[in-house]
């Protein structure tokens, strides 16, 4: 007969606790977590709508989930912005004006020269061609749309 190894005392196993980054504190619970996740999604569905209801405010934006946009959805009713606002939400990646590099075109450019002009002051102007110039993204975002449509739909965004 096979010999049985020695018996050993029974020691209860405790399950593991949810631990954080720091080793000390205990991590969230799960309701906690999903209830900060909701938060989240709701804030970025908010994002989405304001950005597909008023834009950016820079014409000739080219992000088409942007009412700014040349191509993209144009004017929408507040249910169908409600609705898209949802649906970009939940797929990925996210395009939110605020977090894409910065872009130029002439009709910007030419406000911004004007500004500067009028006002003395070129902060802003050097500001913005700063920050498209010291970024390949950002330079290769700009230019895109043709002058002529950059005024049109500037002209219909100014009468409306």
């Amino acid at each position: 007969s096979l010999a049985r190894p020695p018996s050993r005392p029974h020691t209860p196993v405790q399950a593991p606790t949810a631990m954080s980054a720091r080793q000390d504190e205990p991590m969230e619970d799960a309701s906690t977590q999903a209830e900060a996740q909701r938060a989240r999604g709701s804030a970025l569905v908010k994002r989405y709508f304001v950005q597909l209801m008023e834009g950016c405010g820079r014409g000739g934006c080219p992000n088409t989930s942007c009412r700014s946009c040349l191509d993209g959805h144009g004017l929408l009713d507040p249910t169908r912005a409600a609705l898209l606002s949802l649906e970009l939400a939940q797929r990925g990646p996210h395009a939110l004006c605020d977090e894409l590099p910065p872009f130029l075109h002439m009709l910007y450019v030419r406000e911004l020269v004007d500004a500067a002009k009028q006002s003395g002051d070129t902060r802003q102007l050097e500001k913005e061609v700063a920050a498209v110039f010291s970024s390949s993204d950002a330079l290769n975002r700009s230019f895109l749309a043709s002058e002529a449509k950059v005024q049109e739909v500037h002209s219909m965004r100014v009468s409306a």
